[in-house]
Protein backbone atom coordinates (compact mmCIF):
# COMPACT_ATOMS: atom_id res chain seq x y z
CA UNK A 1 0.00 0.00 0.00
CA UNK A 2 1.40 3.40 -0.98
CA UNK A 3 2.00 6.16 1.50
CA UNK A 4 -0.88 8.21 0.06
CA UNK A 5 -3.44 5.41 0.65
CA UNK A 6 -2.07 4.74 4.12
CA UNK A 7 -2.52 8.40 4.96
CA UNK A 8 -6.13 8.35 3.69
CA UNK A 9 -6.88 5.25 5.77
CA UNK A 10 -5.40 6.84 8.89
CA UNK A 11 -7.44 10.03 8.39
CA UNK A 12 -10.62 8.00 7.81
CA UNK A 13 -10.02 5.97 10.99
CA UNK A 14 -9.46 9.12 13.05
CA UNK A 15 -12.65 10.72 11.67
CA UNK A 16 -14.69 7.61 12.57
CA UNK A 17 -13.30 7.62 16.09
CA UNK A 18 -14.15 11.30 16.48
CA UNK A 19 -17.66 10.59 15.20
CA UNK A 20 -18.17 7.86 17.81
CA UNK A 21 -16.84 10.10 20.60
CA UNK A 22 -19.09 12.96 19.47
CA UNK A 23 -22.15 10.69 19.41
CA UNK A 24 -21.34 9.37 22.88
CA UNK A 25 -21.09 12.92 24.24
CA UNK A 26 -24.17 14.17 22.39
CA UNK A 27 -26.71 15.19 25.07
CA UNK A 28 -29.58 15.22 22.58
CA UNK A 29 -32.14 12.55 23.59
CA UNK A 30 -33.44 10.00 21.11
CA UNK A 31 -37.05 9.41 20.11
CA UNK A 32 -38.15 6.44 22.27
CA UNK A 33 -40.38 5.12 19.46
CA UNK A 34 -37.81 5.23 16.66
CA UNK A 35 -34.16 6.08 17.32
CA UNK A 36 -33.73 7.20 13.69
CA UNK A 37 -36.21 10.08 14.03
CA UNK A 38 -34.92 13.63 14.01
CA UNK A 39 -34.90 15.29 17.43
CA UNK A 40 -34.41 19.04 17.86
CA UNK A 41 -34.40 21.55 20.70
CA UNK A 42 -37.01 24.31 20.49
CA UNK A 43 -35.35 27.47 21.93
CA UNK A 44 -38.75 29.07 22.63
CA UNK A 45 -39.67 26.59 25.39
CA UNK A 46 -36.36 24.68 25.83
CA UNK A 47 -38.03 21.26 25.17
CA UNK A 48 -36.83 18.54 22.81
CA UNK A 49 -39.23 17.48 20.03
CA UNK A 50 -39.45 14.68 17.46
CA UNK A 51 -39.84 16.10 13.96
CA UNK A 52 -41.53 13.00 12.53
CA UNK A 53 -44.12 12.81 15.33
CA UNK A 54 -45.04 16.48 14.90
CA UNK A 55 -45.48 15.99 11.15
CA UNK A 56 -47.58 12.85 11.73
CA UNK A 57 -49.91 14.73 14.09
CA UNK A 58 -50.38 18.00 12.23
CA UNK A 59 -53.18 19.98 13.78
CA UNK A 60 -53.02 18.06 17.03
CA UNK A 61 -50.49 20.37 18.63
CA UNK A 62 -46.72 20.27 18.98
CA UNK A 63 -47.16 18.86 22.47
CA UNK A 64 -47.67 15.35 21.04
CA UNK A 65 -44.16 15.37 19.62
CA UNK A 66 -42.42 16.40 22.82
CA UNK A 67 -39.76 13.84 23.78
CA UNK A 68 -40.59 13.62 27.50
CA UNK A 69 -44.26 12.95 26.66
CA UNK A 70 -43.30 10.36 24.06
CA UNK A 71 -41.11 8.65 26.65
CA UNK A 72 -43.98 8.65 29.15
CA UNK A 73 -46.37 7.17 26.61
CA UNK A 74 -43.84 4.56 25.51
CA UNK A 75 -43.30 3.44 29.11
CA UNK A 76 -47.06 3.12 29.64
CA UNK A 77 -47.52 1.08 26.46
CA UNK A 78 -44.37 -1.04 26.55
CA UNK A 79 -42.85 -1.22 30.05
CA UNK A 80 -45.47 -0.52 32.71
CA UNK A 81 -47.39 -3.81 32.63
CA UNK A 82 -45.64 -6.81 34.23
CA UNK A 83 -46.31 -9.85 32.06
CA UNK A 84 -44.59 -12.59 34.08
CA UNK A 85 -46.06 -14.75 36.86
CA UNK A 86 -47.45 -12.74 39.77
CA UNK A 87 -48.16 -13.38 43.43
CA UNK A 88 -50.80 -11.74 45.60
CA UNK A 89 -49.54 -9.58 48.43
CA UNK A 90 -51.81 -10.48 51.33
CA UNK A 91 -50.29 -10.30 54.78
CA UNK A 92 -48.40 -13.53 55.50
CA UNK A 93 -49.93 -15.41 52.54
CA UNK A 94 -47.35 -17.41 50.58
CA UNK A 95 -49.70 -18.89 47.94
CA UNK A 96 -52.51 -17.31 45.92
CA UNK A 97 -56.06 -18.61 45.72
CA UNK A 98 -55.59 -19.49 42.06
CA UNK A 99 -52.42 -21.43 42.87
CA UNK A 100 -54.30 -23.30 45.60
CA UNK A 101 -57.01 -24.21 43.11
CA UNK A 102 -54.47 -25.33 40.48
CA UNK A 103 -52.52 -27.55 42.89
CA UNK A 104 -55.45 -29.15 44.72
CA UNK A 105 -57.41 -29.80 41.55
CA UNK A 106 -54.50 -32.03 40.54
CA UNK A 107 -54.28 -33.55 44.05
CA UNK A 108 -58.02 -34.32 44.23
CA UNK A 109 -59.21 -37.94 44.77
CA UNK A 110 -55.69 -39.40 44.81
CA UNK A 111 -53.69 -41.13 47.53
CA UNK A 112 -50.67 -38.83 47.80
CA UNK A 113 -47.30 -39.48 49.45
CA UNK A 114 -46.86 -36.89 52.19
CA UNK A 115 -43.06 -36.75 51.81
CA UNK A 116 -43.38 -35.87 48.12
CA UNK A 117 -46.22 -33.42 48.81
CA UNK A 118 -43.92 -31.58 51.23
CA UNK A 119 -41.35 -31.13 48.45
CA UNK A 120 -43.99 -29.87 46.00
CA UNK A 121 -45.30 -27.30 48.48
CA UNK A 122 -41.83 -26.40 49.77
CA UNK A 123 -40.05 -23.05 49.49
CA UNK A 124 -39.91 -21.50 46.00
CA UNK A 125 -36.55 -20.48 44.58
CA UNK A 126 -34.92 -17.69 46.57
CA UNK A 127 -37.10 -18.17 49.67
CA UNK A 128 -36.92 -20.12 52.92
CA UNK A 129 -40.69 -20.07 53.48
CA UNK A 130 -42.71 -22.99 52.06
CA UNK A 131 -45.82 -22.33 49.98
CA UNK A 132 -47.74 -24.38 52.56
CA UNK A 133 -46.32 -25.87 55.74
CA UNK A 134 -46.95 -29.64 55.44
CA UNK A 135 -47.28 -31.53 58.73
CA UNK A 136 -45.45 -34.79 58.05
CA UNK A 137 -44.65 -35.68 61.67
CA UNK A 138 -47.57 -35.13 64.06
CA UNK A 139 -50.27 -37.66 63.09
CA UNK A 140 -52.78 -36.11 65.49
CA UNK A 141 -53.14 -32.97 63.33
CA UNK A 142 -54.04 -32.39 59.69
CA UNK A 143 -51.42 -32.70 56.97
CA UNK A 144 -52.44 -29.35 55.44
CA UNK A 145 -53.53 -26.58 57.86
CA UNK A 146 -57.32 -26.33 57.64
CA UNK A 147 -57.11 -22.58 57.02
CA UNK A 148 -55.83 -23.33 53.49
CA UNK A 149 -58.69 -25.72 52.73
CA UNK A 150 -61.10 -23.08 54.03
CA UNK A 151 -59.61 -20.52 51.62
CA UNK A 152 -59.89 -23.09 48.84
CA UNK A 153 -63.52 -23.84 49.71
CA UNK A 154 -64.43 -20.17 49.62
CA UNK A 155 -62.64 -19.69 46.33
CA UNK A 156 -64.08 -22.74 44.53
CA UNK A 157 -67.47 -22.91 46.34
CA UNK A 158 -66.76 -26.60 46.99
CA UNK A 159 -66.21 -28.01 50.48
CA UNK A 160 -62.70 -29.50 50.57
CA UNK A 161 -61.74 -32.34 52.94
CA UNK A 162 -58.57 -34.23 53.79
CA UNK A 163 -57.74 -37.52 55.51
CA UNK A 164 -54.54 -39.27 56.50
CA UNK A 165 -54.04 -42.78 55.12
CA UNK A 166 -51.29 -45.39 55.17
CA UNK A 167 -50.00 -47.59 52.36
CA UNK A 168 -49.61 -51.34 52.77
CA UNK A 169 -45.86 -50.82 53.21
CA UNK A 170 -46.43 -48.15 55.89
CA UNK A 171 -45.96 -45.14 53.61
CA UNK A 172 -47.77 -42.07 55.09
CA UNK A 173 -50.43 -40.84 52.66
CA UNK A 174 -53.08 -38.14 52.46
CA UNK A 175 -56.21 -37.84 50.33
CA UNK A 176 -58.10 -34.66 49.38
CA UNK A 177 -61.67 -34.59 48.07
CA UNK A 178 -64.79 -32.43 47.88
CA UNK A 179 -68.17 -33.36 49.32
CA UNK A 180 -70.67 -30.85 48.04
CA UNK A 181 -71.38 -27.18 47.55
CA UNK A 182 -69.85 -24.76 50.02
CA UNK A 183 -72.36 -22.32 51.55
CA UNK A 184 -70.26 -19.54 53.11
CA UNK A 185 -73.14 -17.75 54.84
CA UNK A 186 -74.78 -20.92 56.17
CA UNK A 187 -71.55 -22.24 57.63
CA UNK A 188 -70.04 -18.89 58.51
CA UNK A 189 -70.23 -19.08 62.30
CA UNK A 190 -69.04 -22.66 62.76
CA UNK A 191 -66.37 -22.33 60.10
CA UNK A 192 -65.04 -19.11 61.58
CA UNK A 193 -64.75 -20.83 64.94
CA UNK A 194 -62.91 -23.78 63.41
CA UNK A 195 -60.72 -21.49 61.35
CA UNK A 196 -59.81 -19.44 64.41
CA UNK A 197 -58.96 -22.61 66.31
CA UNK A 198 -56.92 -23.95 63.38
CA UNK A 199 -55.02 -20.68 63.00
CA UNK A 200 -54.29 -20.58 66.71
CA UNK A 201 -53.04 -24.19 66.61
CA UNK A 202 -50.90 -23.44 63.57
CA UNK A 203 -49.44 -20.30 65.15
CA UNK A 204 -48.67 -22.14 68.40
CA UNK A 205 -47.07 -25.05 66.51
CA UNK A 206 -44.94 -22.59 64.58
CA UNK A 207 -44.02 -20.83 67.83
CA UNK A 208 -42.93 -24.18 69.33
CA UNK A 209 -40.86 -25.00 66.22
CA UNK A 210 -39.06 -21.65 66.50
CA UNK A 211 -38.40 -22.13 70.22
CA UNK A 212 -37.04 -25.65 69.59
CA UNK A 213 -34.69 -24.25 66.93
CA UNK A 214 -33.48 -21.58 69.37
CA UNK A 215 -32.99 -24.22 72.06
CA UNK A 216 -31.04 -26.52 69.74
CA UNK A 217 -28.85 -23.68 68.48
CA UNK A 218 -27.98 -22.85 72.08
CA UNK A 219 -26.32 -26.23 72.66
CA UNK A 220 -22.54 -25.92 72.13
CA UNK A 221 -20.40 -28.01 69.78
CA UNK A 222 -17.10 -29.82 70.17
CA UNK A 223 -14.50 -31.10 67.68
CA UNK A 224 -15.22 -28.17 65.38
CA UNK A 225 -13.51 -28.33 61.98
CA UNK A 226 -13.63 -25.64 59.28
CA UNK A 227 -13.18 -25.93 55.54
CA UNK A 228 -13.18 -23.54 52.57
CA UNK A 229 -14.50 -24.33 49.07
CA UNK A 230 -13.23 -23.05 45.73
CA UNK A 231 -15.39 -19.92 46.00
CA UNK A 232 -13.86 -19.07 49.36
CA UNK A 233 -16.95 -19.86 51.42
CA UNK A 234 -16.10 -21.21 54.87
CA UNK A 235 -18.16 -24.04 56.39
CA UNK A 236 -17.77 -25.97 59.60
CA UNK A 237 -18.75 -29.27 61.18
CA UNK A 238 -18.73 -30.49 64.73
CA UNK A 239 -20.36 -32.72 67.31
CA UNK A 240 -23.23 -31.17 69.26
CA UNK A 241 -23.07 -31.72 73.00
CA UNK A 242 -26.38 -33.22 74.25
CA UNK A 243 -28.07 -31.72 77.27
CA UNK A 244 -27.08 -34.64 79.50
CA UNK A 245 -23.36 -34.00 78.91
CA UNK A 246 -23.40 -30.28 79.63
CA UNK A 247 -21.26 -29.19 82.59
CA UNK A 248 -22.97 -27.93 85.73
CA UNK A 249 -21.24 -24.55 85.39
CA UNK A 250 -22.42 -23.94 81.81
CA UNK A 251 -23.02 -20.19 81.54
CA UNK A 252 -26.34 -20.46 79.66
CA UNK A 253 -28.21 -22.91 81.92
CA UNK A 254 -30.71 -20.32 83.13
CA UNK A 255 -31.54 -19.12 79.61
CA UNK A 256 -31.73 -22.72 78.38
CA UNK A 257 -34.17 -23.81 81.10
CA UNK A 258 -36.36 -20.75 80.47
CA UNK A 259 -36.69 -21.78 76.82
CA UNK A 260 -37.63 -25.34 77.85
CA UNK A 261 -40.31 -23.98 80.17
CA UNK A 262 -41.73 -21.88 77.32
CA UNK A 263 -41.84 -24.87 74.98
CA UNK A 264 -43.63 -27.02 77.56
CA UNK A 265 -46.09 -24.18 78.24
CA UNK A 266 -47.18 -23.98 74.58
CA UNK A 267 -47.22 -27.77 74.21
CA UNK A 268 -49.64 -27.99 77.13
CA UNK A 269 -51.97 -25.45 75.50
CA UNK A 270 -52.32 -27.52 72.31
CA UNK A 271 -52.74 -30.78 74.26
CA UNK A 272 -49.29 -32.39 73.94
CA UNK A 273 -48.80 -34.81 76.82
CA UNK A 274 -45.57 -34.65 78.79
CA UNK A 275 -44.53 -38.13 77.62
CA UNK A 276 -44.85 -36.97 73.98
CA UNK A 277 -42.97 -33.68 74.43
CA UNK A 278 -40.22 -32.83 71.96
CA UNK A 279 -38.03 -32.25 75.01
CA UNK A 280 -37.90 -36.03 75.59
CA UNK A 281 -36.00 -36.53 72.32
CA UNK A 282 -32.34 -35.98 71.49
CA UNK A 283 -30.47 -33.74 71.99
CA UNK A 284 -32.66 -32.57 74.90
CA UNK A 285 -33.73 -35.97 76.22
CA UNK A 286 -32.65 -39.61 75.98
CA UNK A 287 -35.12 -40.85 73.35
CA UNK A 288 -33.59 -41.05 69.84
CA UNK A 289 -34.94 -38.48 67.40
CA UNK A 290 -34.81 -40.83 64.42
CA UNK A 291 -35.86 -44.45 63.96
CA UNK A 292 -33.55 -47.16 62.63
CA UNK A 293 -35.05 -46.55 59.16
CA UNK A 294 -34.03 -42.89 59.36
CA UNK A 295 -37.56 -41.52 59.86
CA UNK A 296 -38.41 -38.85 62.39
CA UNK A 297 -39.56 -40.51 65.61
CA UNK A 298 -43.18 -39.86 66.58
Amino acid sequence: MCIKNRLRLAIYTILQMLKVITMARDPTPKCPVDKSHTVFLDPTDNFYYCKEHIEANLGAGKYHGRIDELERGWLINMELEYKEKTREVSGRSTITNEELKTYFTRFKDKNLRIDVLKKILGPPSGSDTPLIRVNDSNKSTAVIPSSYLLRLSRHTRERWRQRRKTGEDGTPLVRFWTDGFYHPEREKDSLLERMQEAMEMEEISEKIDNLVEDLEEMLPYTDIKTSKNEQGHVSWTGTQIPEGDLPDDWARWEEYKALKDAIRHWETIIGVKKKDSILNFEPFGERPRYTEEGDLAQ
